[in-house]
C-alpha cells in the first residue's frame, strides 16, 4: 500500500504561481509594516492558494502479476526414437517440481512440431514460442526452456528478433556420440520420354559429429534390374541415372546401408517415381 498527493488545479498553474508570488510580496510588506494579525492573513492566503490547487490524497494497493516461464517441448519425429520420449517425460517431471518452488511464477507448456499437427513443417520451436507469447507483455517473460534434440529449423538470426529480454535455455535429449544418416533428394526428373534417361541428384547427410569424409554404401534398384552398389562420400552430391523404359510410372529405389549405432534406419531408403 502506498500514498501520494495529486493536484487537480481549478485555475492554470501560471495563474496560481503568479498569485503565490503576489502573496509573498504582500506578506513582505505586511511584515515590514508590522501590521497586527499578519500571520493569520498569511495563513488565509496559503489556504486559499491550496484550495485553488485542489490537492487530493491517493491511496494505492498494487497487486504484482506473476512472471511467466515458457517451456517448449519438441515433439517432432526425431524425438520419438532412441528412448527420447522417456527422457522428455522425466525432464518435464523435474521441471514441474523445480518451478513449483519458485514463488509468483506462472509456467506455460507449449508442444511444438508434432507430426500431423496443422501447419507443422519441420521443427519450428521459435514460431510456436512466439505464438504462445502473443498476448504476454515482454517484461513479464522470466525465461524460456526448450526441450529438444537440437535440430531446429527457425532459429532467429539475432537475439533482438526474439521480441523479449529474457534468457533462452536448451535441454538436449539423446546421448553423447549419437549419429544418424539419411538420403536427401536434391533433384529428380518429373517426367521423360520413353527410352530416354534422366538424372537423380542425391546426397548422404549425416548428423551427430562424426568425422567428415566418411564413405557410405548406396544400393540402387531399378524395376526388375539387378541391384547396383555405389560407394559415395557423405555430404557430396551423387548423380544416379534414371531411365524411362516404358510408359507410365517408372520407379527407382535408393537404399543406404545402416551402420551399427545409427539412431534409425527409417530415413535410409527413398523412392523416386516419374
Amino acid at each position: 500500500m502506498s500514498y501520494s498527493i495529486d493536484f487537480s488545479p481549478l485555475l492554470p498553474w501560471t495563474v496560481i504561481w503568479a498569485a503565490a508570488a503576489l502573496a509573498v510580496v504582500l506578506a513582505g510588506v505586511l511584515l515590514w509594516q508590522r501590521r497586527p494579525g499578519v500571520f493569520f492573513r498569511l495563513l488565509a492566503l496559503a489556504a486559499m492558494l491550496g484550495a485553488i490547487a485542489n490537492p487530493t490524497l491517493r491511496q494505492e494497493e498494487r497487486e504484482y502479476l506473476p512472471n511467466i516461464a515458457v517451456v517448449v517441448l519438441d515433439e517432432s519425429g526425431s524425438q520419438t526414437i532412441a528412448g527420447r520420449p522417456a527422457q522428455m517425460q522425466e525432464i518435464r517431471r523435474q521441471l514441474e517440481e523445480r518451478f513449483a518452488r519458485i514463488p509468483k511464477l506462472e509456467v506455460k507448456w507449449v508442444t511444438s512440431s508434432k507430426p500431423g499437427a496443422e501447419g507443422a513443417s519441420g521443427t519450428t520451436l521459435f514460431t510456436d514460442l512466439n505464438r504462445a507469447l502473443a498476448n504476454v507483455p515482454p517484461d513479464r517473460v522470466a525465461g524460456i526452456v526448450m526441450v529438444t534434440d537440437g535440430q531446429i529449423h527457425d532459429i532467429p538470426k539475432t537475439a533482438a528478433q526474439l521480441g523479449f529480454d529474457a534468457p533462452v535455455h536448451a535441454l538436449l535429449t539423446g546421448a553423447r556420440g549419437e549419429f544418424d544418416r539419411r538420403i536427401q533428394i536434391l533433384k529428380a526428373p518429373r517426367y521423360g520420354l520413353v527410352g530416354s534417361t534422366g538424372v537423380i541428384e542425391v546426397a548422404v547427410r549425416e548428423s551427430g559429429g562424426r568425422q567428415a569424409g566418411e564413405v557410405a554404401v548406396l544400393r540402387i534398384t531399378r524395376e526388375g534390374q539387378p541391384v547396383e552398389t555405389r560407394r559415395v562420400v557423405v555430404g557430396q552430391k551423387v548423380d544416379i541415372a534414371f531411365g524411362f523404359p516404358h510408359a507410365g510410372a517408372n520407379f527407382v529405389e535408393i537404399e543406404l546401408d545402416a551402420l551399427p549405432g545409427e539412431l534409425t534406419a527409417v530415413n535410409n531408403r527413398v523412392f523416386v517415381s516419374a
